[in-house]
């Protein structure tokens, strides 16, 4: 069996037109499916930003959230409150006997009344020293008087009168 050039050629040739028909046909249905693979690429985009913006924010919340206390805080942050509550009621109680001592404080004088109370008292006892310093004159007349020889009670026979 010795296959001569012409039977080759045309094998060949029917290799060509069968490859090339075959390639057309694969084509023509890429061609058909280019607008679904567009489609497909643009949703792949779509999802490759909505992912980069979900990792953005992620990365937001979680810088957010790193000051937040974790779990084996909690019984530190459970002292912690009622810790506050003591000092509110603690406030409370000093916020309610201040007020009572500004009721208490109300009708007492201010400064200048106080001074102008002061200023009276010094007044009044400059008086008081003033009836003092007679008082003691009046108490020297009185000691005077008692202290001197008792005048007889009988009269003193009465000196005719010269006219």
């Amino acid at each position: 069996m010795t296959i001569e050039i012409g039977q080759l050629v045309s094998i060949l040739g029917l290799l060509v037109s069968v490859g090339g028909s075959l390639y057309a046909w694969i084509a023509s249905q890429g061609k058909a499916a280019l607008p679904e693979i567009e489609g497909l690429r643009k949703e792949i985009n779509n999802l490759r930003h909505e992912h980069s913006e979900a990792t953005a924010r992620v990365a937001k919340i979680e810088g957010e959230l790193a000051h937040l206390p974790d779990k084996a805080a909690l019984p530190e942050i459970e002292g912690l409150r009622k810790e506050i509550n003591k000092l509110r009621h603690e406030h409370s109680e000093a916020t309610a006997r201040v007020a009572k001592i500004e009721g208490e404080l109300a009708h007492l004088p201010d400064k200048d009344t106080v001074h102008k109370i002061e200023l009276g008292l010094q007044a009044v006892q400059s008086r008081v020293e003033a009836q003092t310093s007679a008082m003691q004159e009046i108490r020297a007349m009185l000691e005077r008087a008692l202290s001197a020889p008792e005048p007889a009670l009988v009269p003193s026979p009465a000196k005719p009168r010269r006219r």
